[in-house]
């Protein structure tokens, strides 16, 4: 497999769902915590309710969206391995696996 531009591309949206993951994660992880310190901090009297810690740090947030985000992304990689689809698909196969990625990284909350 050589290396071309859309490999590239799709890395960096790669990186950019994984940062958006991480962001969501320490934003419940902070959360939590602070409801742990104000719980401290109240003492006994205090009826603070915690977060589950079992409870998953990020939740889907749109079902329909990670379909056509996930369909995206098959249709895509399609495109680059398979001869069957348009010569227009098959040189821009990137841009639709990208917009797929992007998509779902936008699925959570």
């Amino acid at each position: 497999m050589k290396f071309d531009l859309g490999i590239a591309i799709v890395g960096v949206s790669m990186i950019l769902f994984y940062l958006r993951l991480a962001v969501l994660r320490g934003k419940k992880r902070r959360e939590r915590r602070e409801a742990q310190l104000a719980a401290m901090r109240g003492g006994k009297k205090a009826k603070i309710e915690l977060p589950d810690p079992n409870k998953p740090f990020y939740q889907v947030s749109n079902w329909p969206l990670v379909i056509v985000s996930m369909a995206l992304v098959l249709v895509g990689m399609a495109a680059k391995t398979t001869a069957g689809f348009p010569e227009l698909m098959q040189q821009y196969w990137w841009a639709i696996t990208s917009l797929g990625v992007l998509l779902f990284a936008f699925c959570f909350k």
